[in-house]
Formats: C-alpha cells, structure tokens, sequence
C-alpha cells in the first residue's frame, strides 16, 4: 500500500465525481447560511441590548433632570430665606460675628476629634 491506494480511497470515481463536488458545494453552503444567521442573530442580541441601554440611559436622564429642579428650586428657596434674614439679623450686620461664630463651638467639635 502506497501513497497512491490510500489516495484513490479518498476521491470518488471518476464517474462520482460530479456528484461529490456537488455534495461538497452543498455542504459548504450549508455551512456559511448557519455561520451567517448565526452571525445575524449575534447583531440582533446586540442591538437589543444597545436598545435595552439606551432606554435605561434615558429613563435614568430624565430622573437627574428632574432632580436638579428641584435641587434648583431648593436653591431659590434658601437663597431668598437668606437675604430676608441677612436684612433683618444684627449678627449678619456685625461683620466680626460671622468668623467668630464658628470659633465658639470648635473647642466642642475639637473634643469630639480628640483636639483640646
């Protein structure tokens, strides 16, 4: 047995010919239409999951747009309490009362970090 028997154990006849190349063509066919719905349904999952993200990004924008009013709501509320308070307090008359104020409770707050 030499190369060329088990060569001639492999292609078919030469009469089969034709029908091997066909087979084979049909085979190599069949192969690249899975591979490509395979790959369709790989880009289908992956625009489903793109979609699926954005709705999330959106619904989560819509979320924080809607905190920062309020959050700037809050700011107009206290700004204005505190130019109501700012004409009508003494301490916030006094210019010196304001950096002293702190001063007085940070032997308090001193203790509480281990400062003395």
């Amino acid at each position: 047995h030499g190369v060329g028997s088990s060569r001639a154990s492999v292609l078919p006849s030469p009469l089969a010919l034709p029908n091997y190349l066909e087979n084979k063509k049909l085979k190599r066919r069949q192969k690249n239409r899975a591979a490509a719905q395979r790959s369709r349904q790989k880009h289908t999952e992956k625009a489903d999951e793109l979609h699926q993200q954005h709705e999330l990004l959106e619904h989560n924008n819509t979320v924080l747009k809607k905190e920062i009013e309020v959050l700037n709501e809050q700011l107009k509320y206290w700004t204005q309490m505190l130019k109501d308070h700012e004409s009508t307090c003494p301490d916030m008359l006094t210019p010196s009362l304001p950096t002293q104020t702190p001063l007085l409770h940070w032997p308090a707050e001193g203790r509480d970090r281990g400062i003395q």
